[in-house]
């Protein structure tokens, strides 16, 4: 059978495994870039494509954007930043151009392997949450998934405005794909405080959009911060890895820390375990086994400094062989940009897409080395 990697018996034992996760994760810096000549703002989503180039999104325009991003090869400090000034118009599948107002924009994923991206928009109109599939070339979108496409999703339909499907991530190699909503649904209890996080499922599908695990997740509230109050604890994004693991983005807002800022924006990066945890398969959220964390990094800023950041993406391969990863905060308006920088050791190079002969649930199902569901 043709395609399979080497040393792939080895990936499989370790995937199939769900270890805990080796990586290890050092910020770089906080850098800011002017793009006066882009109509680009509010970025919330960004998505790597290859050599310096990046897609991303914005939640306030429905359009698709071209960033330039050269990195230090030693230090994975960002030495440049543009942004095309042409763009991509999402359209829906008639050709129509989508009004910018209610498609609300905030995750997103290239696909290479069909030269699309995977939009995903938490406004609640027309069946909930939507991932759309837009094709790169005329922006027309090819399909969507939204909380009738499939049983297990129908429950993302309770999700609180504006805390709905803010994510999107896809797996290099097998095309996985994972999302969830920002903050607790209404039907699974209530939203984030001091004393107790909310609790937010975390979706996995395969390559083809169908379901394949949905997972509990309890946020952060107070811990470790020292807060008097908070504002609002949710993940913003999530990050695949080659392997099958998964990163997630956290961000809360809080204030009275000692020593802190007048207001604090606390972003986390955790590492997500799942051998364990229940497979709520859209049912209740009642004593489920939650899904495991692991503290890669934090950081606190200043909340009122552009800060909120909303998008993580890997990046291309450093010197030393550790990875680049890059996050984007949505600049509330505006066009100065703030990214912040990251280095990874220990993220494995992909996981082929014969493993899933193995692993059905993660890309669909194969027989005799072929996939009979179609890929998005």
């Amino acid at each position: 059978m043709r395609g399979f990697c080497a040393g792939w018996l080895l990936a499989i034992a370790f995937v199939a495994a769900s270890p805990a996760l080796a990586v290890s994760v050092t910020g770089v810096g906080r850098f800011s870039f002017s793009a006066p000549a882009s109509t680009a703002t509010e970025l919330s989503g960004i998505s790597y494509i290859s050599g310096n180039d990046y897609y991303a999104i914005s939640d306030q325009i429905s359009q698709l954007y071209t960033l330039h991003i050269s990195l230090n090869t030693s230090t994975g400090a960002i030495n440049t930043f543009g942004i095309d000034a042409s763009t991509l118009q999402f359209r829906n599948s008639a050709g129509t151009a989508y009004s910018s107002s209610g498609f609300d924009a905030e995750g997103v994923a290239f696909n290479p392997t069909n030269n699309t991206v995977l939009v995903a928009s938490e406004n609640l109109s027309n069946n909930g949450p939507k991932i759309r599939i837009h094709d790169l070339t005329t922006g027309n979108e090819t399909g969507h998934i939204d909380t009738t496409t499939a049983g297990d999703l129908g429950i993302y339909v309770k999700c609180r405005d504006n805390l709905a499907w803010e994510s999107m991530t896809r797996q290099p190699g097998t095309g996985t794909l994972w999302t969830a909503n920002q903050e607790a649904t209404t039907s699974d209890g209530a939203t984030s405080t001091l004393s107790q996080g909310g609790a937010i499922r975390l979706q996995r599908m395969n390559s083809a959009g169908a379901p394949a695990g949905q997972y509990a997740y309890r946020l952060d509230g107070n811990t470790d911060s020292q807060w008097s109050s908070l504002s609002i604890s949710c993940v913003s994004d999530l990050l695949a890895l080659p392997n099958g693991e998964l990163v997630a983005l956290e961000r809360a807002t809080g204030s009275g820390r000692p020593g802190g800022f007048a207001s604090d924006m606390r972003v986390r990066l955790y590492g997500v375990g799942f051998s364990s945890a229940t497979d709520l398969q859209g049912g209740s959220l009642v004593n489920p086994v939650y899904a495991t964390k692991t503290l890669l990094w934090q950081q606190y800023f200043d909340a009122s400094d552009n800060n909120q950041f909303e998008g993580i993406t890997l990046g291309p391969k450093l010197a030393n062989g550790d990875s680049s990863i890059l996050m984007i905060a949505d600049n509330s308006a505006g066009t100065t940009h703030t990214l912040y920088a990251l280095r990874a050791t220990g993220v494995p190079e992909p996981v082929c897409g014969a493993l899933m002969l193995l692993m059905p649930g993660l890309g669909g199902r194969w027989r005799f080395g072929r996939r009979e569901s179609k890929a998005l």
